[in-house]
């Protein structure tokens, strides 16, 4: 403990301290086992911590504690715990690249592709994703798109994973929080960039700010994957101008430099990747020209790795979707989509994808997370009405704030043209009871998150999945 306590080169003050071995370093109390280091960002979890087997306590102000325990008094904790934690473990995932992707939709799909391909390829992988870790045959819930600093290292030393990949979502609140200070990324990846998080970040140039400065943290000899299609895409080149490896994708039909691969439509079954002189076809059996783009950051990524050709073709060529994201599920005839768009820009696209793809109408089943970015209700109320054919408004996760005030945000002065329902089962219900053969059912917001009271904690899927059941044991009841 001494070692790393003079290799910070921070100012700290001790007195008569106690070597030990150090087991892990932590700020969160939940994680703390014997042998740890607590740092103490709270001191009303200090107890909990030394009664799980903390050995040395970090603070930033005196403190007197009953408990014959280390003290130590550091100036930043923050810095005391990225760069701890960075020294304890440097030697051990030496060998592990770090992938960060970021942007306000897709994150979660390119996070799950990439984890998907790797193992694939039989490559060692951590996913650090939306409510998920995974790694090997484990899966963990977790509670944010992007975990504390302790979390991660937690996560990387029980997958003991040492040579191999860390995926991670890295959402702008995570950056602006410190969740990811201190790593350095070898992939950064950005998907897109629009208003998201306003009740957070206030104005949409610091949102997108907070995003760009993720690029402080690429490693010099470090790759980035852009969506050339972002609407701050030349932002993004100016602050790269430097760096070497930098790739964009997109269906845009600018020239197409070395660099670039452009993606291009073949017919209703197969979908073209261009790259500086080479062309490489691949078959789809997905809809939404997002769903494409992700499959080419995926076929990107594969590139700088030369990843086994005839494994990459074959996996893009039989993907359909990630659980929750553009999930088709056939009712009888009637076809039912879940997704977890909850931005005006991804409700847009969808919408569109959907209306172009099946030539139908479309009733949307959508909320708003209470305690959020009030400012994106009305301008999905705006979408809704001038793009959906019917619309039924319903919780999503009204935390602390009263739905009738969430829904009344929404709608405003159009209440005619919408179906309120607060109870999210009953709105899912109510749409597949009163569809019509010509309409597809777009079910958003909360992709494979549970809702509802404990009796009936449920995803969206496995709501219409209880649908289908009752309606079918109704029919055999009376036929």
């Amino acid at each position: 403990m001494l070692k790393i306590l003079k290799r910070l080169g921070q100012n700290y003050s001790y007195q008569n301290i106690k070597n030990h071995v150090i087991d892990f370093i932590t700020d969160d109390s939940r994680l703390v086992s014997s042998n740890s280091i607590f740092v103490a960002k709270k001191v009303e979890y200090i107890n909990d911590a030394i009664a799980k087997g903390a050995k040395t306590i970090i603070v930033n102000s005196n403190i007197n504690l009953e408990s014959k325990v280390n003290v130590i008094i550091v100036n930043d904790l923050d810095l005391f715990l990225s760069e701890s934690l960075k020294i304890l473990y440097k030697k051990k995932f030496k060998h592990l690249k770090l992938v960060g992707i970021t942007g306000t939709n897709g994150k979660s799909s390119v996070a799950f592709i990439l984890y998907e391909l790797l193992n694939k390829c039989k490559v060692k992988c951590l996913l650090i994703g939306t409510h998920i870790v995974k790694y090997n045959s484990v899966n963990v819930k977790t509670n944010n798109t992007t975990l504390s600093l302790s979390e991660i290292y937690y996560y990387l030393k029980q997958s003991k994973i040492k040579k191999g990949f860390l995926i991670m979502e890295v959402s702008s609140q995570g950056i602006a929080t410190g969740r990811v200070k201190g790593l350095l990324f070898d992939y950064l990846i950005f998907t897109s960039i629009t208003s998201d998080h306003l009740d957070y970040h206030i104005t949409i140039d610091n949102y997108v700010n907070t995003k760009l400065s993720l690029l402080k943290q690429l490693k010099k000899d470090g790759t980035i994957i852009l969506n050339r299609e972002c609407n701050y895409y030349k932002d993004i080149l100016l602050i790269i101008e430097n760096t070497n490896n930098v790739f964009s994708y997109g269906f845009t039909d600018n020239k197409v430099e070395k660099q670039d691969y452009h993606i291009s439509m073949i017919d209703d079954e197969k979908f073209k990747i261009t790259h500086f002189k080479e062309d490489e076809i691949f078959f789809y059996h997905t809809i939404g020209f997002n769903n494409l783009r992700n499959l080419s950051i995926v076929y990107i990524f594969s590139k700088t790795l030369s990843l086994k050709k005839n494994i990459v073709s074959d996996f893009i060529n039989n993907f359909e979707y990630v659980d929750g994201r553009l999930e088709k599920i056939n009712v009888g005839k009637q076809i039912i989509i879940i997704d977890y768009a909850h931005t005006s820009s991804a409700v847009l696209d969808l919408i569109q994808e959907v209306k172009s793809h099946y030539q139908k109408d479309v009733c949307v089943v959508i909320g708003c997370g209470g305690n959020r970015d009030k400012t994106k209700r009305p301008i999905i109320g705006d979408t809704l009405l001038k793009f959906a054919d019917r619309r039924i408004i319903t919780t999503d996760n009204n935390r602390c704030e009263k739905f009738s005030d969430i829904a009344c945000d929404i709608v405003r002065n159009n209440k005619n043209d919408f179906v309120i329902i607060e109870n999210r089962m009953t709105a899912i219900f109510y749409a597949l009871s009163t569809v019509d053969e010509n309409e597809i059912i777009l079910i958003l917001g909360k992709g494979t998150e549970k809702s509802g009271p404990e009796s009936f904690y449920m995803t969206d899927k496995e709501i219409v999945k209880c649908w289908e059941e009752k309606h079918a044991l109704f029919n055999n009841r009376f036929n």
